[in-house]
């Protein structure tokens, strides 16, 4: 059961990481778009960059590296406590 746990809070990070991702393209700020000189700096990746995001989308993004960490975090215990079992 303790092998269980942080596979489980792999498979939640996991989670939260993918609904945020495709969310925080609906809270992106046109103002700051259209204030952007370099159109290459806009999308360089598969979630908008910071500097284009809403106060919300922002808080969004945090998220999303939060359950980024939890899935590295989850997948790196898994690891370890498989190799000392």
């Amino acid at each position: 059961m303790l092998n269980a746990l942080p596979l489980i809070l792999s498979v939640i990070g996991f989670i939260i990481g993918f609904i945020v991702q495709f969310r925080l393209r609906h809270h992106v700020s046109i103002e700051k778009i259209h204030a952007i000189k370099d159109p290459k700096d806009l999308y360089p990746n598969c979630i908008p960059p910071k500097i284009v995001l809403s106060d919300r989308g922002l808080q969004l993004y945090k998220l999303f590296y939060l359950g980024m960490g939890l899935f590295f975090l989850g997948t790196l215990l898994t690891m370890l406590l498989s190799n000392l079992a």
